[in-house]
């Protein structure tokens, strides 16, 4: 949360959802630390993050932290400081990230599309617009829907056999594609939400790969010792500071 506040408060687009500069900024904190003995259940917390992350008057965004942190007892000041000094050298322009909100709706994935697969940085990996996608890169995303491995497999044949490449999918009309594929309701609901979504979708990779490499991948994160007599003496030279 501490992680979340501090880089939360640097962002000034107030829509960015908290789920998405969450799943940016993980890889950034560090995994072995006794701090996060603190923290209670790291998979409850991403849990709600995910439920609050559908587009709507509940969604949690940038402008609730900025708007409630004021009211809170904030942020430790030393705290801060630790967070502030793990973020030095890690190339972090978070700003960048949501400076182009107009470019961006890719990285702004909520709604239903969010559900659409358990691993929510298959999101991330996908790296061409939908209009460069091979007809391979296509099945590998639909295999990876909530649908039965026998069913995917017929509707992959099926796929394969239309030529349903990212150039054709981006172009084509939808009730096409259901009427050569003949899908029953359920499995066809989830492969339109999947090609309407790729059809708006922005890869990460083509937009921000260079502005923003620490947030997209994972990085080194520079190591702070956290143990009691690392702490006092760390406190004692914040003093003299």
């Amino acid at each position: 949360m501490c992680w979340l506040i501090d880089h939360a408060l640097d962002i000034q687009q107030d829509s960015y959802p908290l789920a998405e500069l969450y799943n940016h900024l993980k890889q950034q904190i560090p995994k072995k630390d006794p701090l996060i003995d603190l923290d209670r259940n790291p998979n409850n917390f991403e849990c709600f993050l995910e439920q609050a992350s559908v587009a709507g008057p509940e969604q949690l965004t940038v402008g609730h932290v900025r708007r409630f942190v004021p009211c809170t007892s904030n942020l430790d000041p030393y705290l801060r400081k630790l967070i502030r000094e793990c973020r030095i050298g890690t190339a972090q322009p978070v700003k960048s990230l949501v400076s182009r909100p107009s470019t961006q709706s890719g990285l702004m994935i909520s709604g239903p599309a969010w559900h659409l697969f358990k691993d929510k940085n298959i999101w991330r990996g996908i790296e061409v617009p939908l209009v460069e996608m091979k007809l391979s890169e296509i099945l590998d995303l639909v295999k990876k829907l909530d649908i039965p491995i026998e069913r995917t497999s017929i509707i992959a044949e099926k796929m394969s056999a239309s030529n349903l490449t990212g150039l054709v999918l981006s172009t084509c009309d939808l009730p096409d594609v259901q009427e050569t594929l003949k899908l029953n309701l359920g499995d066809w609901t989830l492969l339109k939400l999947l090609i309407e979504t790729l059809r708006t979708w922005k890869p990460v990779t083509v937009l921000d790969a260079i502005e923003t490499p620490s947030l997209m991948s994972p990085t080194p994160v520079l190591a702070i010792s956290t143990s009691p007599s690392s702490m006092q003496e760390q406190k004692r030279q914040l003093t003299v500071q």
